[in-house]
């Protein structure tokens, strides 16, 4: 696909076109010839949209890419089929306190660390039960560092799921625990379902979680402090809900499509009258 998406760029400015293009990731994976081919293709682009501030500072410092082609227009998401998770009692809520991740399983998303959240957590919050939804490569690794400390009872694994925001209505709370983020579209679900977020402050975690209001942004690495946060919201119901509704407003107010599509329209009605 990076390949594809640099070729297509090149064809359609031989063809005389304007030229658009999307950077959604940090690009932190790339190599140096990844980002010179990025660095000449900018030449030719009429603008390049970052997903996030923290996006366009890479493009910029790493890629070298002129300030004036580049543009952050927030990943957008649709509140629809969101529910409230304060107002629903499910079955799963019966089980006590639920701490969800939903995404893929891979390296970069360190979920291992819900394997330490769980050591910590024993005897500190009653009746607790850890859900990763998804899947991918290191799903082995996690299934057998859970069996290996003997934590089955704490987690529940569920796989690979197309209605995710069923899901949602079920937790607590949200852990995103990536050492590496550009704009986590799992955690605007998150938040429009009403539920705060904890996450490490990397990447474009910080331009979605208002830490304090809507979640909180946790240093790097400091699992301690992540703990203390989820401790501190499980003995704080009230103000677990009073976050998880300042998140679905916060997410609704500045990340609605209605709002992407509007500052598409004119970003491309702009380049179009050049």
């Amino acid at each position: 696909m990076y390949w594809a998406f640099k070729v297509s760029g090149i064809a359609g400015k031989l063809t005389g076109h304007k030229i658009v293009y999307n950077e959604h990731g940090l690009g932190l994976w790339r190599r140096r010839y990844h980002r010179f081919i990025i660095k000449f293709l900018s030449v030719f682009a009429d603008k390049v949209i970052t997903s996030c501030d923290k996006c366009k500072y890479y493009r910029g410092i790493r890629d070298k890419i002129k300030p004036n082609k580049l543009q952050t227009l927030y990943n957008s998401f649709s509140n629809d089929g969101c529910e409230d998770n304060s107002r629903i009692f499910t079955k799963l809520k019966k089980k006590g306190f639920i701490i969800g991740y939903i995404g893929r399983f891979n390296k970069v998303k360190r979920l291992e660390i819900f394997i330490e959240i769980a050591i910590e957590l024993i005897g500190k919050i009653d009746n607790f039960k850890i859900i990763l939804v998804g899947d991918g490569p290191e799903r082995v690794l996690i299934e057998n560092l859970i069996q290996k400390n003997n934590l089955e009872q704490f987690f529940y694994l569920p796989g690979f799921c197309d209605e995710l925001l069923k899901y949602y209505k079920d937790f607590d709370i949200f852990i995103l625990p990536s050492k590496r983020e550009a704009f986590s579209i799992a955690l605007l679900e998150a938040g429009a379902s009403a539920l705060p977020a904890l996450a490490f402050d990397v990447g474009g975690n910080s331009e979605i979680i208002i830490n304090k209001k809507t979640g909180y942004l946790i240093q790097d690495g400091m699992i301690g402090e992540l703990v203390e946060k989820i401790i501190y919201l499980y003995q704080n119901p009230d103000i677990k809900i009073e976050m998880g509704q300042n998140a679905k407003k916060y997410i609704s107010e500045n990340f609605s499509i209605k709002k992407r599509i509007n500052k598409l329209e004119k970003l491309y009605k702009k380049i179009l009258s050049k």
